[in-house]
């Protein structure tokens, strides 16, 4: 289906950015343990939009019509760097900031790394937060910060959603304001005028103080992926 097409589709009447549309589908890959590259579940067509590729099943059938995410099977021969990792985040739960660059040639197995590791840190620290963010190719141009604003929604729609909003309404309005449906139309109309020329500095600036407040009390982690279909690196 046209982008076009699926936009007016699920949010009829109302505008919203391509790169919306982009994050719900990186949501449900995600879900269905489908591959940009590989798919099995969902097909992009450059500069088109989307199609809906796997089998469909009659719902009366006695199998289930549900895609049923595969099972993740035991990453071979990365022992080292998944140490590596894990020596990061114990260190980074220790209150010692942590950025990790995982870098190499497409399909040489980043994100299988990340999503591994990513897998272990929840079984391994209760409480343990996760967000991600996709640099996608954006249709049109890619929004400014959008890796990190595709995270913080998902820290916003996931538990304690809440006393995160109130933490970016107190520390990083720049960054409020990004989310429409996080805040009232008055309210965003004033914040757009209080913030009316902010720098891009201001919002790095805030970011970070946000970011200090959300993990005070409770560790995160965030991982960033490549733009599809080109080499780059994997950010935790």
């Amino acid at each position: 289906m046209p982008q076009e097409e699926l936009l007016e589709a699920v949010w009829p009447e109302t505008f919203i950015k391509p790169e919306v549309l982009k994050n719900r589908i990186f949501e449900l890959r995600h879900t269905l343990g489908d591959r940009p590259k590989a798919p099995r579940f969902i097909e992009t067509l450059p500069r088109r939009g989307y199609r809906f590729i796997a089998a469909v099943r009659d719902g009366t059938s006695s199998a289930s019509a549900a895609p049923v995410p595969p099972v993740p099977g035991h990453l071979v021969g990365r022992e080292h760097e998944l140490g590596a990792l894990h020596e990061c985040l114990h260190r980074a739960l220790s209150h010692q900031r942590q950025l990790v660059l995982v870098t190499g040639e497409p399909g040489i197995g980043k994100t299988a790394l990340v999503d591994a590791f990513e897998q272990q840190a929840v079984a391994e620290v209760p409480g343990l937060r996760l967000a991600h963010g996709q640099c996608l190719e954006g249709y049109g141009g890619t929004e400014a910060y959008y890796p990190m604003l595709e995270a913080l929604g998902q820290l916003w729609r996931g538990p304690g959603g809440d006393a995160g909003v109130q933490t970016l309404a107190t520390h990083a309005p720049t960054w409020l304001v990004q989310f429409p449906a996080l805040v009232t139309h008055e309210h965003r109309e004033t914040l757009q005028r209080e913030l009316l020329g902010a720098t891009r500095e201001r919002m790095l600036r805030e970011i970070a103080e946000a970011l200090e407040v959300l993990t005070a009390a409770h560790p995160l982690l965030g991982a960033r992926g490549p733009a599809l279909g080109g080499p780059g690196h994997s950010t935790t």
